[in-house]
This record gives structure tokens, sequence and C-alpha cells, in this order.
């Protein structure tokens, strides 16, 4: 139940992020959400650093992230993560040099017409304008926030104007400045010291769509509507609007006829207080015409996002919740195509078939452990003694061939085949071989079982040795005669 601190839709409003000071960051698609509202995946860029802000780029398919840490995050739609910004080296003494910021991040917000161009603010008193294409190694240009007396300010919430030409911060000292980031050097082109106040922390700022109002909120429990043309002094200050969250939000309707803010809860563990409060007004009379209060437990708001294409208000609260307003008449799709879906019902995994008898292992009195009084086990050696008395457990086994070793060798036929002709077979071991061929001669005589009868066929007529004197004698005749002198000698 963590504070849901920013919310950012696409601009279709198809999808939309939220972003909680738990670290994680979750994924909503009204196209594949039924009536049970789940998120499809979540994530930490971060690690472990809370989320203070989200926006979809101009174009709905990249998603800027800034957390606690001094380098902001890009990913797509579906999570995947294109761009790291680097950090910066913290020795350095001019930021400028410095590749990246060096201290956390407080907003990263999108250029509203070049889609590749995104700034980012952070407590090192710099504003970074990056390229979204490429992945450089370093900010394309610099903006050094400075007070009138040259101390260094740090910008807590920052917003593009909606046709880019202007960047518009809110600083810890309570000042609003305005910078013009399309010159080689950006200049500041207005300066309004304590706009807020002394040192009041700004917690958001917002620009209408047709570019000629400002709404800043800050933690001096204030809402003040700002003219463009004329940054003196607010149009209109509402107070007595409790803020104690420096992610709260403040934002317009897509027709700019009405802004909303939120409200933080002033109960406390020992002083039930005010809950917290989504308080709605209309620009031309600067009355409050709508206020949805939230329950007891519900916390306070604190992210917001009135998406002008759907006309649906999304908000985070303090306990973690996100609701959806929207209007059956000037509402369309978002969340109204996800309440008309039925959740599809699971079909059943188990079948009923009624409650027998339940035998479980160590209820069996073979599993049983055998127990003395108190619980306590027995002793392993009286049950070894005890089990040494039971002529059951202490049987001999009896062999499959009966008790005589002897009997079991020759109890099966092929340990009487064999040794019945191993027997037999004995004496030819004493028997001379000749003698036993000689035996034979006679009938290999009378029969020929040897030569085939009475034409023997002769294999050879000369002996290995004559034959290899013939064949020395023919290779004497064929050599030359001083060899042949040579080896007669």
């Amino acid at each position: 139940k963590a504070t849901v601190s920013s919310i950012a839709m696409d601009t279709a409003g198809n999808r939309f992020c939220t972003g909680s000071v738990d670290y994680s960051v979750k994924f909503w698609d009204f196209g594949s959400m039924n009536a049970n509202l789940t998120s499809f995946t979540s994530m930490e860029p971060f690690g472990s650093f809370p989320i203070r802000s989200i926006e979809f780029s101009p174009t709905g398919g990249k998603i800027l992230f800034a957390g606690g840490s001094n380098s902001a995050r890009m990913y797509d739609r579906d999570g995947r993560e294109i761009l790291v910004c680097p950090h910066g080296d913290m020795y350095l003494h001019d930021m400028s040099n410095t590749k990246g910021h060096i201290a956390p991040l407080s907003c990263a917000v999108w250029q509203p017409i070049d889609a590749k161009t995104f700034a980012t603010s952070a407590a090192d008193g710099t504003i970074r304008i990056w390229d979204a294409l490429t992945e450089s190694k370093k900010h394309k240009k610099i903006i050094k926030l400075k007070s009138k007396r040259g101390k260094k300010v740090n910008p807590t919430a920052i917003a593009y104007s909606p046709d880019g030409g202007t960047i518009l911060a809110g600083c810890d000292d309570g000042g609003l400045r305005l910078y013009d980031p399309r010159s080689f050097l950006p200049k500041t082109v207005e300066d309004i010291e304590d706009a807020h106040g002394s040192n009041v922390i700004t917690s958001s700022i917002s620009y209408s769509s047709d570019g000629m109002s400002v709404l800043t909120r800050t933690l001096d429990d204030c809402l003040r509507l700002w003219d463009v043309r004329r940054f003196d002094s607010p149009l209109s200050t509402f107070d007595s609007l409790p803020n104690h969250n420096e992610q709260t939000k403040a934002v317009f309707s897509g027709d700019c006829k009405y802004f909303a803010t939120g409200t933080s809860s002033t109960s406390t563990k020992k002083k039930e207080g005010e809950p917290g409060k989504l308080v709605i007004f209309d620009r031309s009379t600067l009355r409050a015409v709508k206020t949805i209060t939230l329950g007891k437990d519900s916390g306070g708001v604190v992210g917001l996002y009135w998406h002008p294409a759907i006309n649906q208000i999304v908000y985070g609260t303090t306990v973690g919740h996100v609701h959806v307003l929207y209007d059956p008449l000037l509402s369309s799709k978002g969340i109204l195509r996800c309440i008309s879906k039925v959740v599809k019902r699971k079909e059943q995994a188990f079948v009923d078939i009624g409650v027998g008898a339940i035998h479980t292992p160590n209820a069996l009195p073979m599993f049983r452990d055998e127990h003395a009084n108190h619980g306590r086990p027995i002793n392993r050696k009286r049950q070894q003694e005890k089990m040494r008395e039971d002529p059951i457990l202490t049987k001999k086994p009896v062999m499959a061939g009966g008790p005589d070793a002897k009997a079991i060798a020759g109890s099966t036929m092929a340990s009487f085949v064999a040794k019945s002709k191993a027997k037999e077979e004995k004496g030819w071991l004493k028997e001379d071989p000749r003698e036993a061929l000689l035996k034979l001669d006679e009938k290999a005589k009378q029969f020929g079982y040897f030569t085939g009868g009475d034409n023997p066929r002769v294999l050879a007529t000369k002996t290995l040795e004559e034959e290899q004197a013939e064949e020395a004698e023919r290779l004497k005749k064929r050599m030359p005669a001083h060899r042949r002198k040579k080896e007669d000698a």
C-alpha cells in the first residue's frame, strides 16, 4: 500500500502507467483488461529508488521515467528498455562539463512538438535537454538555475509550453523561472522570485492546452492559476487545500474549461482529521464545482491525470489505490471497454465425489512410532534388544534351493548338464594325440573320411626348402656375370 506518485497515459487513451514510491511501475491496458481490472505487467526501472515522474511521448510509443536516481530511463510501451541517460561526475564543479546529472531527478518531460527531445531536472540545480533517438553520451543543452543574487536553486517541477518554445521551472526557493531552450545558450525569459512564498516547494506545474494558463501546486496548501501573458502575480489563489506530498499533481481538462487537484488527508494516528479529496474547479468562475471525498482509510490524492481524448480522470492515492472517473454520456472508450467485459469463469478443476474415510500414513500402526510415557521415545538400545528376542524378526532366511549348499549346485537342469559333460570329456586330457590319430588311420584308408577315397589329391610335390633353393638358382642365372662371380666368391 504505497503512494501512487505519478500517472501517465498515451495519446489514444488505450494504455496507461502508474508509478509508486515502492519502486514499482505497473502497465495497464484498457483493451485487454476485463472487469477484474488487473495490470498486465510491472517492473522496477530504478531498483530501490521511488518513482517521481512518468510521461508518454507525443506519439505514444515511448515512456520516460524519472526516479530517485540521477539517471532518466526510457522504455517502450511494452516495458522494454530503450535508453539510459548517463550519470554525471560529482567531482566536477562546473555542471556544464559533466555529461549528466549528479543528484536525484525531480522531473522528466517530453517536448510536445519534437518527439525526439526531452528534458530532465534534478537537485544539482540544472535542467538538461536530451536527444531520444541517439544514445548520446552527453546532454544536448544545459540550463543552470540561479536566483537574481546568483545563488544556485534546484528545480522541483518543470513543464514545456504547448508549442515547445519555453520551459517553466518551479524551484525550491519558492520562485518561478521561464527559459527559452531553443537558443544556443538558454536564457531566462521570466524570473518571479517568491512567486509562492519564501522556500515553498512546487510539486506540480501544468499548462493548459491553449497555452494561455498555468497551474502550480505547492506545499503551502495552495493552488495558483497564472496567466502566461502576465506572470507578475497569479490570477487566483486557492488555499486550504492540504498538500503533504512533493508529487501532488494539478491538471487541466481537455477542453480547458476545468482544472483539478488532489488534497492530502490531515488525519494522524492520534487525531482524526479531514480525509483526502479530489477537487474540480471551473476556469471561468474560478469556483469549485465538484468535490469527491475519499474514504476514511483511503488517504489522499497524489497522482492525477485527465485525458483529453477519452475525457476520463485517473488518480492515485497514498494507500496504493488507483481510481478511474468517467461520465456515461461524455466519456468514451477507456474504462468503459473494461467494465462491459464479463469475467470468464474458470472450469472447476476438482469434482466433489463425497467425503469418505481418510487414512493418513502416520495413523497406521506400521508407520507409527512407539512412545513411552509423557510422549518421550523409547531407548534405541532397549528397542534393539526387544527385536532380538522376537523369533520372527531374527529368523534366518532360507535359500531358494534348500538348506544344503551341495544340493543347490545341482538343483538346476543347466548345472546338471554341465557337470555330466565335464565328466565325459575328462579322458582326452590324458590321451596321446598321435595315438589318437593313428587309431583313425585304418578308417581313413577304408572310408576316405579325410582324403576323399581311393584317389587322394596331392597338395604339394616339393618341400618348402626345395622351392626356395630353385628360386635362388633362377635369380642367380638372371644376374650379370660380374655380380655372379662376387656371389660365388
